[in-house]
């Protein structure tokens, strides 16, 4: 099950908000930061480009990923139910869930996404 976190951007703590589709929001969408807040709890951070209408789907993976899209409108929907993060919102898509990843905006979308490590 997915849990819902915060950031605090003033204490640097990340606090537990629900447990229903998982959302981490930031106070900005800095790669360095965010690659570094993610290698800190076990995930890798590489950038992922999609055109306009570019559609992803039904995937899974072995291990849990998350993704915060950096530009654009993207949405992405985890085991039948549909996320649209804000720029700076992070969502984690759990282990062997079936995912989809849509750029469901008119312009180029950059979000970045990581894999558990190990």
């Amino acid at each position: 099950m997915a849990a819902t976190i915060g950031f605090d951007g003033g204490s640097s703590r990340w606090q537990t908000i629900s447990k229903k589709g998982t959302c981490f929001s930031m106070t900005t969408a800095d790669r360095e930061r965010t690659a570094e807040n993610w290698a800190s709890r076990g995930f890798g951070c590489d950038l992922w480009i999609d055109p306009p209408g570019q559609r992803w789907e039904d995937f899974t993976h072995r291990t849990d990923e998350v993704v915060m899209v950096i530009e654009g409108t993207m949405e992405f929907e985890i085991e039948g139910d549909v996320h649209h993060p804000k720029v700076g919102e992070e969502l984690l898509i759990p282990a062997s869930s079936l995912h989809s990843a849509r750029n469901i905006g008119n312009s180029t979308a950059r979000w970045l996404y990581g894999y558990r490590r190990g």
